[in-house]
């Protein structure tokens, strides 16, 4: 399901003014726990792919400190598929994301469902939204478990708060509140995603050549941050000129129209292939992890890559990456740093106002990332030089 980003907006709003009056009632009449639990966890997260992947050491320590435990999940149903890399999620209860009536229908049966669970806690890991506190506590557990922030009315919902921090990276913002402490001295947990081999998958990369699978895409939550499409375009002639490689175009079928005119431009090359829009989560993740190189904006594919510790080049600008940066062993990041950046963050509701015509991205110049993702290859990546560059060395 391709997310609709006027629909994206109009969600914030309904959830940031509607969610207030409904926790303001709660706060009038309250709300009892729940008397028979037993051992179950549920944990919350609606938005984002590549927050879900983050979250993925926090539900890994969960499992560990509750071996016996059942792990749920509650999410949007776009989201589904990437619980199969997660096996120590039991269960997966899902929203649909689209019509307002069926998401409050949907919304109401799942947490008829959900009581019957008798969860013993309850993790919310959304960072701002309030619906995901009304129904932890419509649910009920003996502890709900969320983050904390200055002026959030979410916190009115639960039983303890973990103090949300700009400054860490957002696996370690999940470690520390199902840890319910701040711990700043570790460096932030590397996902671990669980990927079955499969031949007729892996047929998708010629394991022969080498690969650089490319991202030129972000979401619709904030399309602004996107690199310049033409610049892609650029980075990728100048490598494909350099080194040994066939390239991979991915993006969902929304996107196909963008990416469209930077595949045009390599139609005659048999290095070239174009999949935007046909593949599924499972054909991608296979992809990606047969890759030599990962290149992506600020996306949720950039974290699967670096789960399966695949080399990684990577464009923030709206965003930091201190909070979103990949984390694959390897990797390159551009982020300039400006005095505007990151204007995305969570006391905006993620969302991105632009002031300063999308500099952060702009400053970045293909010049620059020629040159040091040329290095990176090099130095960090087995990717083989061509025989006439080596010639001229």
């Amino acid at each position: 399901m391709n997310l609709d980003k006027a629909k994206i907006q109009v969600a914030k709003i309904i959830d940031e003014y509607i969610g207030r009056l409904v926790i303001a009632l709660y706060r009038f009449w309250g709300c009892k726990h729940p008397t028979d639990t037993r051992s179950k966890i549920l944990f919350i997260k609606f938005w984002g792919i590549g927050s879900i992947i983050l979250s993925e050491p926090a539900i890994r320590w969960l499992r560990e400190q509750h071996p016996h435990a059942e792990i749920h999940y509650l999410t949007l149903q776009s989201n589904t598929e990437i619980f199969r890399f997660m096996p120590a999620v039991s269960k997966v209860y899902t929203l649909p994301f689209g019509n307002l009536l069926s998401f409050v229908v949907r919304c109401l049966l799942i947490v008829r469902a959900l009581r019957r669970e008798n969860y013993c806690l309850i993790v919310d890991g959304e960072f701002f939204v309030n619906c995901s506190a009304i129904m932890a506590r419509l649910v009920g557990a003996n502890q709900i478990v969320g983050f904390a922030r200055h002026k959030s009315a979410k916190k009115h919902l639960l039983d303890l708060t973990v103090p949300f921090r700009d400054d860490l990276h957002t696996s370690k913002q999940f470690l520390n509140l199902v840890q319910k402490r701040v711990n700043l001295t570790e460096p932030p947990p590397v996902p671990r995603l669980f990927l079955k081999e499969n031949g007729a998958l892996n047929s998708l990369v010629d394991a022969r050549r080498p690969c650089i699978v490319m991202n030129i895409n972000a979401s619709p939550l904030a399309t602004e941050r996107r690199w310049p499409r033409e610049r892609f375009t650029e980075l990728a002639r100048a490598l494909l000129d350099r080194f040994e490689f066939d390239v991979i175009l991915i993006g969902t079928k929304s996107e196909m129209d963008y990416v469209k005119p930077l595949a045009s431009a390599f139609d005659h090359s048999h290095r070239f292939e174009n999949l935007t829009g046909q593949l599924n989560l499972t054909e991608l993740a296979h992809i990606i992890k047969h890759a030599s190189l990962f290149i992506s904006n600020d996306s949720g594919p950039i974290h699967l890559a670096s789960a399966f510790r695949v080399p990684v080049v990577g464009f923030y600008g709206p965003e930091t990456p201190v909070r979103y940066g990949p984390l694959s062993p390897r990797k390159l990041v551009f982020y300039r740093d400006l005095w505007c950046s990151p204007c995305m963050s969570v006391e905006n509701a993620k969302t991105v106002r632009c002031i300063n015509n999308l500099m952060c991205m702009k400053h970045i110049e293909t010049e620059d990332v020629i040159a040091e993702v040329s290095r990176f290859i090099e130095n960090r990546v087995r990717i083989p030089l061509k025989k006439r560059v080596l010639a001229d060395a």
